[in-house]
């Protein structure tokens, strides 16, 4: 069974895309990560969105729309899984659906990551959470 998570990154709301991000994971081999910049044609980006069994996200549904509208990728809506509809599915309406809530929630995630990003960001007065103007 071969995994692929997806991300998009853009620096608004259906603004353009800054990066794609994917992590592969497969029993049978090591996990890998990619962050493309740009075009997704020679990249293997659809190559590997077509090979894996399952495509997972958070708001699969924004990433999918932003990745059919700017790159003409379409995703497999039958081999995906969204972890924002499940969170829904699941939790108390009155909860937060953010990745970082969730992961918080439970997965015991102590957030010390997001910090380190958003002291980062203060520190170079990057505001709302526009990651695309972090460096790679």
């Amino acid at each position: 069974m071969k995994i692929l998570v997806l991300d998009t990154e853009t620096a608004s709301l259906f603004g353009k895309i800054h990066r794609i991000g994917l992590l592969v994971a497969s029993p049978d081999q090591e996990e890998k990560v990619y962050w493309w910049k740009g075009g997704v044609k020679n990249l293997g980006f659809k190559q590997a969105l077509a090979d894996c069994d399952y495509v997972i996200g958070h708001n699969l549904k924004y990433d999918a729309r932003v990745l059919a509208e700017q790159k003409g990728v379409v995703n497999p809506w039958e081999k995906a899984f969204d972890t924002m509809v499940a969170a829904s599915l699941l939790a108390d309406p009155k909860e937060s659906y953010s990745l970082l809530s969730l992961a918080m929630r439970y997965i015991d995630y102590d957030g010390r990551h997001d910090v380190a990003m958003d002291d980062w960001c203060k520190e170079h007065h990057i505001k709302d959470g526009n990651y695309s103007l972090v460096p790679d």
